[in-house]
């Protein structure tokens, strides 16, 4: 399947972090998910970041965080790490975080530079979203993707993977992120957020309506070719590695490979049972 993106990192940005602080060199960064809450009904979390000197100061640190998720009664956690850092890959693994998807962080430099329409028509007309356009919108988020972090974890019901991206469309709007979509006879084919900073452009999310593969083909570089003209230079934004199509397009769009991120995940007691978990 090839009709979206982008991975989810987090609906709502902005929110409160947590701090778990050995001393000024050793600590975790962490922060509630209630966009994740709203959808699987249980508390949740993510590790944002750990800042580490040594495995004995690692080790001390995950512990901590394990703790106060039992404390808390969070049933879920999650977090992303660079492939690089294998040290915090063990230590996460031996805590019971286990493997759940690989994504990577893609990139364009020069935007200005670049001919989108050299392999791929990129005239399509695109326009901003009205309201009347974003229930079609949130239909396609919930129905056409097939990779992020969540659908892609056996441990969680795909349908609560596919409502998680239904309501982000809302928190996407109540963000006031920009939005770009094709529309065609009264029906919206493909949908794009992004963030804009100054010449450079965050990639948020994007899908194309289930079926219709051939079109993101076109989709793809038209909203590139839309923000070339308006003066953006860089571009990012987050993939899924299982998604070879979506990789090759973005191959094909000059896009590079910045780096490898793998997602860990923990579920806390499991064996009870809870809505849109596998017990």
């Amino acid at each position: 399947m090839l009709p979206h993106i982008r991975y989810d990192d987090c609906p709502i940005t902005g929110s409160t972090m947590d701090t778990l602080r050995i001393d000024e060199h050793n600590y975790i960064l962490s922060r509630p998910t209630p966009w994740d809450e709203r959808v699987f009904g249980f508390k949740t979390n993510e590790l944002v970041d750990v800042r580490y000197q040594d495995i004995e100061s690692l080790r001390h640190l995950i512990a901590l965080f394990d703790r106060s998720n039992r404390e808390s009664n969070v049933r879920f956690s999650y977090t992303r790490v660079n492939t690089e850092d294998k040290l915090l890959r063990h230590v996460l693994s031996s805590f019971s975080f286990y493997y759940a998807e690989t994504s990577l962080s893609v990139g364009i430099n020069k935007m200005d530079k670049q001919d989108f329409g050299a392999n791929f028509k990129n005239d399509l007309p695109l326009t901003v979203p009205d309201t009347s356009d974003y229930d079609q919108i949130k239909e396609i988020a919930r129905s056409s993707f097939d990779y992020s972090r969540f659908h892609e974890d056996y441990n969680i019901d795909i349908e609560k993977a596919r409502d998680r991206y239904f309501y982000w469309i809302d928190d996407l709007v109540a963000q006031g992120k920009q939005a770009l979509i094709y529309k065609r006879d009264g029906i919206v084919k493909s949908f794009l957020f992004y963030e804009r900073h100054d010449a450079s452009v965050d990639l948020i999310l994007a899908g194309s309506i289930r079926g219709s593969d051939i079109l993101s083909y076109y989709f793809w570089p038209s909203f590139m070719t839309y923000l070339q003209q308006g003066g953006c230079k860089k571009a990012t934004t987050v993939i899924s590695a299982s998604n070879i199509g979506i990789l090759n397009l973005y191959a094909r769009l000059n896009f590079k490979f910045e780096k490898t991120l793998i997602g860990f995940h923990k579920m806390y007691d499991v064996q009870g049972g809870s809505e849109g978990v596998r017990a």
